[in-house]
């Protein structure tokens, strides 16, 4: 089946349409169920790593602090996602028997070896993130060499920390220059994209290139979630529902966490009774974003 094809310098507000493609899940899945965890505790804006400001809070979307000023409760809060919560959820993964997509941040792994370890081991896929997320908001200023060591740089502490390489992308905040960066450097997809329940190809320069949503459905650091039951009530609303859709044309659905928030006992307890739940049905693949990303390809793509 041929899908269209939208020029990756325009914005497509027709998308698939009344028409969305009919993927085959592996094992005649309804739904693909695709678990991300942002890892970037010590890579996160903060005084004492020589940047101009520390975060106001854990969570995202928040206004920066003063400048110059260290908030050491705000510290000790991405430090307990490293410390703690990161852990707390890789247990609940290897109780589920369900592999993640980590989006790391170099700098965090670089901060703490053992978690980046933990997740070679564990057989999680790394995402770039970016080497520092102080830059992550200006992509758009750096050069074209700069923004080509900037990903190198990821890649290169992926792989000496995890074992492989990140053929996956999200930072936020990418630009058309991203996009055509990320091809040469053989990345496979990106997920800088949040217009679509589904993959999309976009054409970079003559090159199909693939588009896998991220997805903001069920992100742990906004602020809707402020306990635990809401994630889990609204995930079982958003997975109901794709389900009940995937019965005819098969869903994607991507369950995005961050370890400071989703890693406190009470977060951690309701994300692993939503993941249990969703587990209970048949027809569910839990997949990581790369073999979401081969599916699509071998039955969409032309390379």
């Amino acid at each position: 089946m041929a899908l269209p094809v939208m020029d990756y310098r325009a914005r497509d507000l027709a998308g698939y349409g009344p028409n969305p493609p009919k993927v085959e899940w592996p094992g005649g899945a309804r739904i693909a169920i695709n678990v991300v965890v942002n890892y970037e505790e010590g890579g996160e804006p903060c005084v004492i790593h020589g940047d101009p400001y520390c975060l106001n809070a854990g969570r995202d979307n928040i206004p920066q602090g003063p400048r110059g000023i260290r908030d050491l409760n705000v510290d000790s809060e991405f430090d307990y996602g490293a410390r703690v919560g990161v852990w707390r959820m890789l247990r609940v993964f290897k109780t589920q028997d369900i592999q993640a997509s980590f989006l790391v941040i170099g700098r965090a792994l670089e901060s703490n070896p053992e978690v980046a370890r933990a997740i070679g081991a564990a057989g999680h896929e790394p995402m770039d993130h970016g080497y520092r997320w102080a830059y992550m908001g200006n992509l758009a200023a750096m050069t074209r060499e700069e923004e080509r060591q900037f990903l190198r740089k990821e890649i290169e502490v992926c792989e000496r920390l995890i074992g492989s390489r990140p053929v996956g992308h999200f930072v936020g905040s990418a630009t058309l220059q991203t996009r055509e960066l990320l091809i040469e450097e053989g990345y496979l997809y990106d997920s800088n994209f949040v217009a679509s329940d589904l993959p999309v190809f976009v054409n970079v320069k003559g090159k199909k290139w693939l588009l896998v949503p991220y997805g903001r459905t069920l992100n742990d650091a906004q602020e809707r979630f402020a306990l635990g039951e809401e994630y889990f009530r609204y995930g079982k609303e958003a997975f109901d529902r794709l389900y009940k859709e995937g019965a005819t044309i098969p869903k994607m659905l991507t369950v995005s966490l961050h370890s400071r928030v989703c890693g406190t006992p009470g977060f951690a307890a309701a994300v692993e009774r939503l993941l249990g739940y969703m587990r209970s049905f048949p027809g569910v693949w839990f997949a990581r974003r790369d073999e979401i990303a081969k599916v699509w390809i071998e039955q969409f793509g032309d390379r």
